[in-house]
């Protein structure tokens, strides 16, 4: 694994070099707008390489085992398992200095407006793709939290 980290950190290292000769003779060739947004792009994914954040999503159905994938990668048991609901919004997981956790809570209606905003958005790109394949199809999307 160690070896495969600095192989791609020298190779980082030689796009960096080619990048930085790259910007220092543009200016003095002509180069097709296509070829320079082709160079530009790779420059981006460099950067992308570079950085120290990885994220990762995580996304099934309820009680898949999303939380237990996640502890399992992580070697330890950070996020709760169970049954039934538990981490049914969002979850951030990151590496910090300390071992301590946040939790931040949403007022019901806070949460019943991301909710309808959710679905409000799922239902019009369900529905512009429907009426693109010219289909006829209602959109109903069950609300258990409404029924709380």
């Amino acid at each position: 694994m160690a070896m495969l980290h600095e192989q791609s950190q020298l190779t980082i290292k030689q796009f960096n070099k080619f990048f930085e000769i790259y910007t220092n003779v543009l200016p003095y060739v002509g180069m097709e707008d296509s070829k320079k947004a082709i160079i530009e792009k790779k420059q981006g994914w460099i950067q992308k390489l570079q950085q120290t954040e990885f994220p990762v999503a995580f996304l099934g159905s309820y009680s898949a085992g999303k939380s237990t994938i996640i502890n399992g990668i992580l070697g330890r048991e950070i996020l709760p398992e169970a049954n039934e609901s538990t981490t049914a919004f969002p979850t951030i997981v990151k590496k910090g200095d300390k071992e301590q956790g946040f939790i931040h809570f949403m007022s019901d209606q806070a949460r019943m407006e991301l909710w309808d905003s959710f679905v409000s958005e799922i239902s019009t790109k369900i529905s512009k793709d429907l009426k693109r394949k010219k289909m006829n199809c209602q959109v109903l999307i069950y609300n258990e939290l409404k029924q709380q």
